[in-house]
Formats: structure tokens, C-alpha cells, sequence
């Protein structure tokens, strides 16, 4: 973690003196991105945080999302296919951690595709076929 942060809370029941409102939540929300943006430049990150800090932009912006087309094409997530072959093992890592979207960017990035046609639309085949390829070629255990 970058460690910037700012300490904000949320009221219940409208009672502001408690807390902030909504909009300085946001506001302050917004700040603290905003400085851990600048404090740390991702020029500045190894290739294993910037992909981190990638992923969890990513993941947060889409979790709301259905649309398949709309959380590969997240301009973080594309961001990760610019990575490159470096960010391989962490994303099969990753897919080995939870089931998600990674096959459009290991597809992308290997040029390769393990997944048999019989397999398609079925989110833990597509992982075992990929986490299998990840074994076979060296990228993780």
C-alpha cells in the first residue's frame, strides 16, 4: 500500500455533526486518490505494483458491470495487456486467487488460446485450461 491516506467517515441518519456529508466524502475520496496518484507515479512502480495498482482500479470500476465488452476494454485493464509478457505470472496468479475476466488479456498478450470450444462461457474452465498452460510453459507452479 502507498500509505497516503485521509481519514474520513460517513454519518448515518443525517446527523452531519457526526461526521461529513456525501459530498465531502467524495471530495476528500477523490483527494486521497488523488495524492497517492502523484506520490507514488506509476514510472516510479515495479512491474508487480503497477500491475497491483492497475488491477485494483480495474476491479473496483467494473464490479457493478455486466457487460463482458465493457470490463475488457476498462482503460486499466487494457492498460495491463500493455504490460506485456511480464505480467503473466501475475495474472495467472490472480486467476488461480479468484475467477475473472483474464483470458481476453492472456489472449491478447500470449497470442494463444487453451481453452477447448467446449469450454467457452464457462468461467472455471477457462480457468483450470489457462492455469494448466501457465504450468506447462513455466510461468507458475
Amino acid at each position: 500500500m502507498s500509505g497516503v491516506a485521509i481519514n474520513y467517515s460517513l454519518t448515518s441518519g443525517g446527523n452531519q455533526s457526526a461526521g461529513i456529508s456525501i459530498e465531502s466524502y467524495f471530495i476528500l475520496k477523490k483527494m486521497s486518490e488523488l495524492a497517492e496518484h502523484f506520490c507514488f507515479p506509476a514510472s516510479r512502480q515495479s512491474t508487480k505494483e503497477k500491475f497491483y495498482t492497475l488491477m485494483r482500479t480495474w476491479k473496483k470500476e467494473v464490479l457493478l458491470l455486466s457487460s463482458t465488452t465493457k470490463i475488457v476494454t476498462h482503460p486499466s485493464y487494457q492498460r495491463i495487456i500493455g504490460m506485456g509478457q511480464d505480467v503473466i505470472p501475475l495474472i495467472l496468479r490472480e486467476f488461480e486467487r479468484e475467477p475473472n475476466h483474464w483470458s481476453w488479456a492472456l489472449r491478447a498478450i500470449t497470442g494463444e488460446d487453451p481453452v477447448a470450444l467446449e469450454d467457452r462461457g464457462n468461467l472455471m474452465k477457462i480457468r483450470e485450461a489457462w492455469l494448466k498452460w501457465g504450468k506447462e510453459h513455466g510461468y507458475i507452479e
